[in-house]
């Protein structure tokens, strides 16, 4: 990989990032951590030196090459490799089994029928089995069907659905989550979208929580003609926002006051969120109100001038919070192909003598205590 010290303790290389820093545990020390990198980077980010920092990344580049340029995998690839994670389960499977323990009550949620709601076992397997058939690697990345617990969920809306886990402990309904329905990131824990359709309130806007990384990528240049999806802007529009020039730009992720993670795209490499505003001038918002006055101001705007029209204020009407939903009762379900039911251990002639044994203890103690009463009832 080619670096470039594009500033001061600061390092490019494609979409890799890495600058010198000082860590709270070694203050006179300088560190070398990874600022840019892809989402699931591979290695630790902060290093103790600068070429330690820089392999870590070329190491990460090397293994995302090698498994672009891999060749796809043919069916009886994808279904030896699920096999292969089958033995490994089928062995913790085992030990579930054994270490069986009550189930603990879920704080918040309780336990009711549901079932009527959602659709038979005979369904869901049948539909699991269907998929499998499609894709052999789902049994890699979820699990076999003796792997797989079924759940009904009543949601904070009424609605009951259905929800799929790796365990039968009910306190993984607080930990499991969703998705994100436009980025596939994981919701925060306890958190469920309803697929029935509901009237979405009206929420204020929420604030930039934390600003948590960043994601170097090239923008292209665009075409002069305004694209197809932007014409209702104008080409005047266009003009003003296309890319002319190619160049690097930084992708932020943030999470909202909320909870919810947002991403703030384009941002000049040299952008921090110390350049954030969080709100324009009076002035400025002065004009900008008899701007919008009248039936071109929409809802949005309106919580936009109150809020003093903060920078990247779209992304602060947060879209998730109408949609999420929190479990409020739950059924379990079971497995898609319960456990095969415990042998019972044969006892021995020995075993089963000292059981007698015990018993007729048992009996001989009752009875002395009957007779004792019965001998104080007469005195």
């Amino acid at each position: 990989m080619k670096w470039t010290n594009e500033r001061p303790d600061y390092w490019v290389s494609g979409q890799y990032a890495v600058r010198k820093v000082t860590t709270v545990d070694r203050p006179n020390i300088h560190s070398f951590e990874v600022v840019g990198r892809p989402e699931d980077f591979m290695r630790d980010k902060v290093h103790d030196t600068l070429r330690q920092a820089q392999d870590a990344c070329a190491w990460d580049a090397g293994i995302r090459s090698a498994v672009a340029d891999a060749p796809p995998m043919s069916r009886a690839q994808k279904e030896t490799i699920a096999a292969i994670f089958s033995l490994g389960r089928r062995e913790r499977r085992a030990e579930r089994q054994r270490t069986a323990k009550p189930a603990r009550a879920v704080a918040g949620i309780v336990r009711r029928r549901l079932s009527d709601a959602v659709r038979s076992h005979d369904d869901a397997l049948h539909e699991w089995n269907a998929m499998v058939e499609r894709d052999p690697m789902l049994r890699v990345r979820i699990g076999d069907a003796e792997d797989v617990f079924r759940w009904a969920l009543e949601f904070d809306c009424g609605c009951t659905e259905e929800r799929v886990g790796s365990t039968d402990d009910p306190q993984s309904l607080l930990k499991d989550s969703d998705t994100n329905p436009s980025t596939g990131k994981r919701l925060p824990a306890g958190e469920y979208r309803c697929a029935s359709a509901h009237d979405i309130p009206t929420l204020p806007l929420r604030r930039f929580a934390s600003w948590d990384r960043f994601t170097r990528r090239y923008r292209d240049v665009e075409p002069v003609a305004c694209p197809e999806q932007w014409l209702f802007l104008g080409q005047d529009w266009w003009d003003a926002h296309r890319c002319s020039e190619g160049h690097w730009v930084h992708d932020w992720d943030a999470t909202l006051s909320c909870g919810h993670t947002v991403t703030v795209t384009g941002r000049q490499t040299d952008w921090t969120p110390d350049h954030y505003r969080d709100r324009v001038s009076d002035d400025r918002l002065a004009q900008m109100r008899a701007e919008l006055s009248g039936e071109t101001c929409s809802e949005l705007d309106d919580k936009l001038l109150a809020a003093g029209w903060p920078q990247f204020g779209h992304l602060l009407d947060c879209k998730l919070c109408p949609i999420v939903r929190k479990a409020v009762a739950y059924e379990p379900l079971g497995w898609l192909i319960p456990p095969a039911p415990r042998a019972r251990s044969q006892k021995s002639p020995k075993e089963r003598m000292q059981a007698r044994l015990r018993a007729a203890e048992r009996e001989t103690q009752r009875l002395r205590v009957e007779l004792r009463a019965l001998e104080d009832h007469t005195d």
